[in-house]
């Protein structure tokens, strides 16, 4: 229809789809895309609404994963490493729960899986101390893509995710999935990371001592390490299954 997906490709191999948060694009993995393009295709997609995506409706969170489906059904990306930061990490696990087909591995990444609260003075505190401690050299990307998203699509985009609730899909999730987490994120704190760990049957945590809302920033390189060594083991586990049989 009106809908225009726009992404950066680079590498080649086994799909990687890299899935950005609130008021952010796809320049928010430009520090991890040659380390995880050495190793498959890296797809870096902005949302509707944000970057370069747009629709005549605008962004609207329970159309992110549908979307998100679509554009992979259009480029013929299935079994793809889905990683999704912040609200992307919400979009991400409802592609997972929804369309397992298209996800063989997912990363939640300071993920907004647990609904905000509508608190909006809490929420806006949570923001400021963020922000304060956000890395210097984040911040031209962060201004550029909140001036190209727009104040009105932000907000808009900011009451959904502060009541949208994705717990009861959780536990559908059967795709092995690391999550990684700042120990200092002020928006989605650590407890978040605690309690899906308790509730998807196939996850595992790993975190990051001094690191805020986007580790993929703030610690790139121990980031994409860690998420390499989960995506390496799990795509060796067929290849000795199959020498043993």
């Amino acid at each position: 229809g009106d809908v225009v997906i726009n992404y950066a490709v680079a590498g080649a191999g086994r799909p990687i789809v890299l899935v950005h948060g609130l008021a952010g694009s796809h320049r928010w993995w430009q520090r991890t895309v040659e380390a995880f393009a050495r190793q498959g295709r890296v797809y870096s997609v902005d949302l509707v609404g944000f970057g370069e995506s747009r629709s005549g409706d605008g962004f609207d969170l329970e159309k992110g994963a549908h979307y998100l489906a679509a554009w992979m059904d259009y480029l013929g990306i299935r079994g793809a490493t889905v990683i999704g930061h912040s609200m992307g990490g919400y979009i991400a696990a409802e592609l997972a729960a929804d369309h397992p087909d298209k996800v063989n591995l997912l990363v939640l990444v300071d993920a907004a899986t647990t609904p905000l609260g509508v608190n909006m003075v809490r929420n806006a505190l949570s923001m400021a101390q963020e922000a304060r401690r956000a890395p210097l050299t984040l911040l031209p990307t962060f201004f550029s893509d909140v001036r190209r998203a727009g104040f009105k699509t932000i907000w808009h985009a900011g009451m959904q995710l502060c009541t949208a609730d994705i717990r009861h899909k959780l536990a559908r999730i059967q795709q092995p999935t690391l999550l990684v987490w700042g120990e200092r994120d002020m928006l989605t704190p650590i407890d978040f990371a605690h309690s899906l760990v308790q509730t998807m049957p196939n996850a595992r945590l790993v975190t990051f001592e001094d690191c805020g809302h986007t580790p993929q920033w703030e610690r790139a390189e121990e980031f994409t390490g860690a998420i390499l060594t989960f995506i390496k083991s799990h795509r060796a586990r067929p290849q000795r299954m199959a020498l043993a049989s």
